[in-house]
């Protein structure tokens, strides 16, 4: 693991002033406001902020109380650590689901033949995407502010075999990376409402390197509009799903202007006819971006 250590100093830096940090063997240490950033339980680097963010208004009440309370709250681990999401707490429908977007995000930067060595998911939860990729990429780092989160996927690394997963506790509104980054993900989140859709898109755009690549996704208004209508029982709490145009929106008021859409249509396998005819004819489950860093 030290060698993973120093690596990730060449790619973090301290959350409060943008400077870089040092590896001194069970933490990392600023060298300009002297902050400490522990190594915990030998996997798990806490690197939050000192302070949590201010939430914009019109964020979704419950999520604004939730993330104060992680925030806030330590990492360790009591009892068996189970992330949200995780395989053994959801339906097999649901984790397939999960799964089949995994694959097609992953596919996706396949086709685009980009050189990326560092993988970084923003949002990591139980590590779909984390511990599926860490085959495909020398580095992978899993974020997330959620202790149970970071507990949970890195036991299963470890049980796994995987060595070239680090574990991050971040606050993704004010990440520790200033224009490091190959490829940064983050998926399932931009659903709290517009000020913090654009804080997030802000976060992660700047913190990918001039060519990096970024992927996000949105639910989409129009899959399901009874729902949204309250025609049908709302199963989506104070959450914000958004048409495609809303989307984009979003995406160019936060300063993202090179991307490019993929539908994504989650009930359906790629391959074969009635999925070709599927997703002609269906309103698709995700609006899934994938944009370029442009700057120098």
């Amino acid at each position: 693991m030290v060698r993973l250590w120093e690596e990730l100093c060449e790619i973090i830096c301290c959350p409060e002033d943008r400077e870089g940090l040092d590896f001194r063997g069970s933490e990392y240490f600023c060298r300009s406001c002297s902050g400490r950033y522990p190594i915990v339980s030998g996997r798990i680097v806490d690197l939050r902020p000192r302070s949590p963010q201010s939430i914009p208004g019109g964020t979704n009440p419950e999520f604004a109380r939730d993330y104060l309370d992680v925030f806030h709250g330590p990492l360790e681990q009591s009892g068996e650590a189970l992330a949200w999401g995780a395989t053994e707490v959801v339906p097999p429908r649901w984790a397939r689901l999960r799964e089949r977007e995994v694959r097609h995000v992953l596919r996706i930067l396949e086709e685009k033949g980009s050189a990326l060595h560092t993988f970084c998911d923003f949002s990591a939860g139980a590590g779909y995407y984390t511990l599926s990729y860490a085959r495909a990429f020398p580095l992978v780092l899993h974020c997330d502010l959620s202790a149970d989160s970071l507990f949970y996927a890195s036991q299963r690394s470890e049980k796994l075999g995987m060595n070239n997963i680090v574990f991050l506790r971040i606050d993704y509104l004010r990440p520790p990376f200033d224009g490091q980054l190959d490829c940064a993900i983050c998926m399932d989140s931009l659903e709290r409402g517009e000020g913090h859709e654009r804080m997030l898109l802000g976060a992660i755009h700047k913190s990918l390197r001039p060519g990096g690549v970024g992927v996000v996704d949105f639910h989409n208004w129009w899959h399901n509009p009874l729902r949204r209508l309250g025609l049908l029982p709302q199963n989506f709490g104070n959450n914000r799903s958004y048409s495609h145009r809303e989307a984009e929106a979003l995406l160019s008021s936060s300063g993202i202007t090179n991307f490019r859409y993929h539908p994504f249509h989650q009930e359906f396998e790629e391959n074969g006819v009635t999925s070709r005819i599927a997703r002609v004819l269906l309103p698709s489950t995700r609006h899934l971006f994938f944009f370029t860093q442009t700057g120098s």
